[in-house]
């Protein structure tokens, strides 16, 4: 249900939830940024938000989004601004450990609620009927994530090199250094992707979490243990890391 309504409490025990989520997007959010920021380009504004929804865990693109929308990327970067002040998405920055290889300055972008996000595009079709298994789950990832880790002590990212190389999330708590990859619907004997490993030998985390559809799996490479766990078991992994 997370994945599809999202995690607000009044959202989770309504016998109706798509109404309400259209009225928390509509009444608190759309018309809050309206009032409070003055939005001067409604259509675009609403065009740039259905977009971000079709983005989610992509690579924010000003020129591209600007032209879609039509204004430009001054503006679409001040709606994008807005709609974290408003708390509907994050812009999550890249994680650098100094290699001049490794991006510095893009972000990707997710929602704060899987619910909102589906509203916005509007999507509330069963997982077996949807081909956006991937950006649910890890936008899922993405807030359970963020639900647990302190915002001034914890460091939170994304991996990904000018050759492809990426890795989802990257996280710092209490010292110590955390990846997760999310593959839920993947299936089938569980392995490291490249990308996976070259992180694993160029950043040496203490633990490579990988989300995956099956068991509780560990193992080790090149140093680092390793974990595969169903999702519902990152709650409690991250409640342990951020202690």
């Amino acid at each position: 249900k997370m994945l599809i309504h999202g995690s607000y409490p009044e959202v989770w025990l309504a016998e109706e939830p798509e109404p309400l989520l259209a009225e928390l997007l509509e009444g608190i959010i759309i018309k809050d940024a309206s009032d409070l920021f003055r939005i001067d380009h409604p259509p675009a504004f609403r065009k740039l938000l259905k977009l971000a929804a079709s983005q989610v865990g992509n690579l924010v693109n000003l020129t591209e989004w600007s032209a879609i929308c039509g204004v430009n990327s001054k503006t679409v970067r001040r709606y994008l601004s807005l709609l974290e002040q408003a708390h509907v998405i994050e812009l999550l920055p890249p994680w650098v450990s100094g290699k001049r290889a490794e991006i510095t300055s893009t972000p990707k972008i997710y929602f704060i609620d899987n619910g909102i996000r589906n509203v916005v595009l509007p999507r509330f079709q069963p997982l077996d009927q949807r081909d956006d298994l991937g950006p649910l789950w890890e936008n899922l990832v993405f807030t359970e994530i963020k639900k647990s880790l302190h915002p001034l002590l914890d460091g939170f990212g994304f991996w990904r090199t000018r050759s492809g190389a990426e890795v989802d999330f990257v996280i710092e708590a209490r010292g110590r250094r955390l990846a997760v990859e999310v593959k839920a619907g993947a299936a089938g004997r569980p392995r490291l992707t490249r990308s996976s490993r070259s992180f694993i030998e160029a950043v040496h985390p203490h633990l490579f979490v990988t989300i995956h559809s099956g068991e509780r799996l560990e193992g080790e490479f090149a140093g680092t243990r390793l974990l595969w766990l169903p999702t519902w078991q990152l709650p409690d992994l991250l409640a342990g890391t951020s202690a």
